[in-house]
């Protein structure tokens, strides 16, 4: 059995990672998940990833990489999701999973509880989106069957719960069952959650300055699709930049290529445009004080590779 290179920390924000999207339509339908641009956007008749394609995608991603079950879909929706989690971790790679339990019978929960004590440390995040008071998640009817897989996760995994609701509040029923969750902090999906959102006020965000992206300084955060395309991250629901693919390309070739080094450069670039995703995501922070362009050239020409230039 291999050893991940790397297991990150619960508590580690800044993670290398690859984020699995094992399907194409989340039938959750979360009001707060913008499914409509990424079904609009999605140029493929791929609609769910198939084990050998993630076997291929997987074959040049280095082992100091997280692989994040997670993405712009409910990853049991897929019904290889299992295997796909098995293959991971035999392969040593560290693995995290954000499900909601959708499609997860007694016999998915047993295999889930059995790799969790097997590759304990590899294992290193499972996070649970419970059904929320406020109805957020459209998709998943609360059930009998529900609440005792529930359960039974609780009992033998203890992962951390999370919710879609602006107070932070399980349905009643999961709440009476003593489950709590940890507080929520919504995002705008770098804009592209639909304005007329009705749980949360959207913000408007713009970053202006040279920045960088509090998820991972180098950008390796690319969300695999069920086609093999990389999308740029976790916020791209909309797929503005997809960077490459590893069904046709190695790993090191997409982070390495023109479409992902072009945003790396404009990053490092003082001005606000729609042109790059990061410029509307609030994970994306100024690297440097310098607010004023005067002092921008001055440094460029002084010390360009302070700024990546």
């Amino acid at each position: 059995m291999k050893e991940p290179l790397c297991v990150p920390e619960l508590s580690e924000n800044n993670v290398n990672s690859l984020e699995i999207t094992t399907m194409i339509g989340c039938p959750v339908m979360c009001t707060v998940c913008p499914q409509t641009p990424l079904k609009n956007n999605y140029e493929s008749d791929a609609k769910y990833m198939s084990l050998d394609n993630f076997k291929t995608a997987l074959s040049t991603v280095p082992r100091d990489t997280l692989i994040n079950f997670a993405g712009y879909s409910e990853p049991f929706a897929n019904p290889k999701c299992l295997d796909m989690i098995e293959y991971a971790l035999t392969e040593g790679y560290a693995v995290g999973l954000y499900t909601t339990l959708y499609k997860v019978d007694k016999q998915i929960a047993l295999r889930l509880i059995e790799l969790k004590q097997k590759f304990n440390r590899a294992f290193c995040r499972f996070f649970v989106h419970l059904p929320d008071a406020s109805g957020n998640m459209r998709g998943l009817k609360m059930s009998v069957d529900y609440l005792e897989i529930l359960t039974l996760i609780d009992q033998e995994i203890n992962p951390v719960y999370m919710t879609m609701d602006e107070n932070n509040m399980p349905h009643e029923d999961i709440t009476s069952a003593g489950i709590r969750a940890v507080p929520w902090i919504f995002h705008t999906r770098a804009g592209t959650l639909e304005e007329d959102n009705p749980i949360v006020d959207k913000k408007d965000w713009k970053n202006e300055f040279i920045i960088e992206c509090t998820k991972s300084k180098d950008l390796r955060t690319g969300v695999l699709l069920p086609n093999g395309d990389v999308a740029l991250c976790c916020m791209d629901f909309g797929l503005k930049h997809i960077i490459g693919n590893l069904l046709t390309q190695t790993y090191n070739e997409v982070q390495t290529g023109k479409p992902l080094t072009e945003i790396k450069q404009s990053n490092n670039t003082i001005g606000f445009h729609t042109n790059v995703l990061c410029r509307t995501c609030q994970d994306a922070h100024d690297r440097t004080p310098w607010n004023d362009e005067e002092v921008y050239e001055m440094v460029k020409l002084i010390d360009p590779d302070s700024l990546g230039l």
